[in-house]
């Protein structure tokens, strides 16, 4: 039971930090793919600079200035899947990122706190 509790918060202030950064960078740029989320190096996994898209990887995301920089730096055209297969990347724009991902963070919360085992 401890453990979902701290679950839910770790989740539950993801969600407060991409709210201010979704308000403080209105106008910055986000490198994504399907799954994945440029966090830079100190943070990338197999030392690249992308990690699995989640709640507290999505607040260590690296917001470029403009679209342009984005492409530019953040993309990087080497990552493969596990398959061998090219991953794509595309720039979003920051405010539209974390409205994406604060959404599927609050449907995991609203998953979590209705599971049986919390009416215990």
């Amino acid at each position: 039971m401890e453990t979902k509790k701290n679950l839910q918060k770790q989740i539950e202030e993801a969600i407060r930090t991409m709210e201010l950064l979704r308000n403080d960078n209105p106008n910055g740029w986000i490198v994504e793919s399907e799954n994945h989320v440029c966090v830079g190096k100190e943070d990338g996994l197999n030392g690249t600079t992308f990690n699995v898209k989640n709640a507290v990887a999505n607040t260590k995301a690296i917001i470029y200035d403009t679209k342009e920089d984005a492409e530019k730096y953040g993309f990087d055209y080497y990552l493969i899947d596990g398959r061998g297969n090219p991953i794509y990347m595309k720039a979003t724009k920051a405010v539209d990122f974390y409205q994406r991902e604060m959404d599927k963070a609050n449907e995991l919360l609203m998953f979590i706190n209705n599971q049986p085992y919390n009416k215990l």
